[in-house]
């Protein structure tokens, strides 16, 4: 028997942890458990490394959604001024992809705004369009 191509195999992933906003942690855990409930599987690293995978390429539109989301995401905001959200550890597989995404996203925003944009930044801004895909509960 024929081993199949390279291609057919899973894509290689290393485990990463970041901090995100509370409320964000519990809409994924809101979205996860709605899934099971109607019986689907929700796989929180395919679902994620797709949504980051989905992010734009281009810096202004990335921009418009750090900011459009910014009350959800502590973008710009630190731990000790008004506004910032309590963040919990969330910890998963991105996929080499994903990651190669993630960074030249991350180098278009330092090119626009010549200044570094936090990875859970955008983690968080694929989470909030990973979890916006799933119907809410009846």
């Amino acid at each position: 028997m024929r081993r199949p191509a390279k291609a057919d195999t899973p894509e290689k992933a290393r485990t990463t942890s970041t901090t995100l906003p509370l409320p964000l942690l519990d809409d994924l855990q809101r979205a996860r458990l709605t899934c099971e409930m109607r019986g689907e599987r929700f796989n929180v690293q395919r679902e994620l490394n797709d949504a980051i995978l989905a992010l734009p390429s281009d810096p202004d539109q990335v921009l418009r959604g750090l900011k459009r989301h910014r009350s959800r995401i502590n973008f710009g905001v630190t731990t000790d001024e008004a506004g910032f959200i309590d963040e919990g550890r969330f910890t998963f597989r991105v996929t080499r992809s994903a990651e190669q995404h993630i960074a030249v996203v991350t180098a278009g925003l330092y090119e626009r705004l010549g200044r570094r944009v936090h990875r859970q930044d955008l983690f968080a801004l694929a989470m909030i369009e990973c979890v916006s895909k799933i119907p809410k509960a009846a």
